[in-house]
């Protein structure tokens, strides 16, 4: 296989200063949550906000991995929302039931991202009409299945895991979303995938030529993306308690806002998964302090996306 074309633009463009900006802003927000209440300080509420973010961070890094390629996966939140009415239908809330409906529900979301790459990769549809009528027909698939209500309730053990249950005396869920970072930061910064990846984002073409079997790659994606997508609607399940219809619907925006401020270029080609996860800390960081300051709903979606656009812009600036 020949050179993979802009390596080295790959390889040194470590988005070391919006990186630094994201969390400059996001310092900047958490002292100015000091003036509105003393509260925001107590080690309760940091753990809260972390908590939030976690679910910003599993379905940004998987939406990540997508829009590196110059797609877009708009099926997010109802590949949610089908693992969370999964997750509670087959389990009745029964921890015994776990060891075989996670795996099953982890697959919902790999078979949603497989069936959105093959559209893509192979039948050529453009991955923002895939997704978004995959969404569409899984919601409709989902509300026939169920007669419009979700049943059952969540395990015990996936509340605990996101309410608090300890692995070496840290939260549960920091350590898995710990270990997904860890793992997207090897995938893309340190193997041939990555790289590959990253070049088929820059050009399709080019990567074709070099002999990158773009179609498997495009694939592999959406299937990651499907994943996390499946992982973050668990979790999500286990912070409610339940699983309800439209769970999912919040995190779509956000799973592309999260990756668009932390750095990466909406075209494609260029982003780190660090960078998505100081924007998901920052925009719940954001979402807190909005909430906190009572304001009508109109008013705090202004000012959520104000701040969301002056970070990209000097993002932009600093790269």
């Amino acid at each position: 296989m020949r050179n993979l074309p802009n390596k080295e633009k790959i390889k040194n463009n470590p988005l070391n200063l919006s990186i630094y900006l994201i969390i400059f802003i996001t310092l900047i927000l958490f002292l100015l949550a000091g003036f509105i209440s003393t509260e925001f300080y107590r080690f309760n509420n940091i753990l809260m906000i972390l908590r939030l973010s976690t679910f910003f961070i599993v379905v940004g890094l998987g939406q990540g991995f997508v829009i590196l390629t110059g797609g877009i996966d708009l099926s997010i939140p109802w590949a949610m929302t089908t693992a969370g009415i999964l997750l509670t239908t087959l389990s009745r809330g029964n921890d015994d039931t776990l060891i075989w409906v996670v795996p099953v529900v982890l697959l919902s979301g790999v078979l949603i991202g497989l069936i959105n790459g093959i559209g893509i990769a192979y039948l050529s549809i453009t991955p923002l009409i895939m997704t978004l009528a995959m969404n569409v027909i899984i919601r409709g698939l989902i509300l026939v299945a169920i007669f419009g209500t979700p049943r059952g309730t969540t395990p015990p053990m996936i509340t605990q895991m996101m309410s608090g249950n300890m692995i070496f005396g840290i939260s549960s869920i920091f350590v898995i979303v710990a270990v997904i970072i860890f793992l997207s930061i090897i995938i893309l910064e340190k193997t041939t995938y990555g790289r590959q990846i990253y070049a088929i984002g820059n050009s399709s073409q080019a990567a074709y030529l070099s002999g990158i079997n773009v179609n498997i790659h495009l694939v592999s994606v959406y299937v990651i993306s499907g994943f996390l997508s499946a992982l973050g609607g668990i979790m999500l399940t286990g912070y409610s308690t339940l699983a309800f219809v439209n769970m999912g619907d919040p995190y779509l925006l956000p799973s592309i806002a999260v990756v668009v401020v932390g750095g990466t270029s909406i075209v494609g080609g260029r982003g780190k998964p660090i960078g998505t996860v100081a924007g998901a800390v920052l925009l719940t960081v954001l979402s807190t302090i909005l909430t906190a300051l009572l304001l009508p709903a109109a008013i705090r979606n202004i000012i959520y996306g104000l701040v969301i656009l002056i970070t990209v812009f000097l993002s932009r600036q600093s790269n």
